[in-house]
């Protein structure tokens, strides 16, 4: 063969091993053994606990109030309150069905009484001893007639330590007064009548301390509202009317806060005396 016929076979056998290197793929990173990869990053994820905890905490039924039943007709766990104040756990509500209770009451436990249908339908009537006399850390009395009758210095509910809330409920009759607050007491009164009382219609003394709001107290012997001994109430809102001596008298370094009360038709609105003047807020009133 000569020299030319062997340049031409030389080069077409290069062009071939050309064409055949072109159609290889350029390698890959992810094919090469000598290269590193960075394996996944797992992340853990830990539940909110709070978050359960709360929903948790909504979802839990609220536990229902322990009710106990009196009815003079046997119908009910007691036929009388005093029993049923005895035996029944703190926390629970005692439901008074209608009736004439003549008792006087010793709540000396967290209870809530409440008297069954109208206002009227249940009384609760205590001769010569208070009517309710509250002696517990917290407590409820709502929609009760409650008289005090006989001699002696009783009220128709006397409130000497604790938290009593007292609501809806009609009392008269008392030979001392209608609410005593006293011994660092604090009474929340709403919405009562308190009448016709043999003395005032409320005594606040010894530091005792309350919110009086929203009561009609009217055709008491002495006061309406009396304050001494650095009682110190707030008086919001109230009619108190036709007493015989004042509608609100404060002596004695008696304090407090009389806003919003009607005090028409009694003998004179106010008596403040000299120590106290500076221990009262008045605003609001009609007299």
């Amino acid at each position: 063969m000569g020299s030319g016929a062997v340049r031409r076979a030389l080069a077409e056998l290069a062009a071939h091993i050309r064409n055949a290197l072109d159609s290889i793929p350029p390698s890959s990173k992810d094919n090469d053994p000598n290269v590193e990869t960075t394996a996944p990053v797992h992340h853990e994820t830990r539940p909110n606990t709070d978050a359960i905890e709360r929903e948790s905490d909504r979802r839990k039924p609220i536990p229902e109030m322990p009710i106990v039943v009196v009815d003079q007709m046997h119908r009910g766990n007691f036929t009388t309150i005093s029993q049923a104040i005895k035996e029944a756990d703190p926390g629970s509500r005692i439901l008074v069905h209608s009736g004439i209770y003549d008792e006087g009451l010793i709540l000396d436990k967290a209870l809530e009484i409440v008297g069954d249908g109208n206002l009227g339908d249940v009384t609760v009537r205590a001769e010569g001893k208070d009517a309710i006399s509250f002696k517990a850390a917290s407590g409820r009395v709502s929609n009760l007639v409650l008289q005090q009758t006989g001699g002696g210095e009783f009220s128709g509910v006397d409130i000497g330590q604790g938290v009593l809330e007292l609501e809806g409920c009609d009392i008269s009759g008392s030979f001392h007064v209608g609410v005593a607050i006293h011994g660092k007491a604090f009474a929340k009164l709403r919405g009562n009548k308190i009448h016709d009382g043999k003395a005032s219609g409320i005594y606040v003394y010894e530091n005792g301390q309350g919110l009086i709001e929203d009561n009609d107290i009217f055709g008491n012997a002495n006061s309406g509202i009396a304050i001494k001994e650095a009682g110190n109430p707030t008086v919001r809102g109230n009619r108190i009317n036709k007493n015989v001596y004042k509608a609100v008298y404060v002596h004695d370094k008696g304090a407090g806060i009389i806003e919003d009360n009607d005090l028409r038709d009694n003998k004179d609105a106010w008596y403040i005396s000299d120590d106290s003047k500076d221990l009262v807020k008045r605003s609001g009133y009609q007299e």
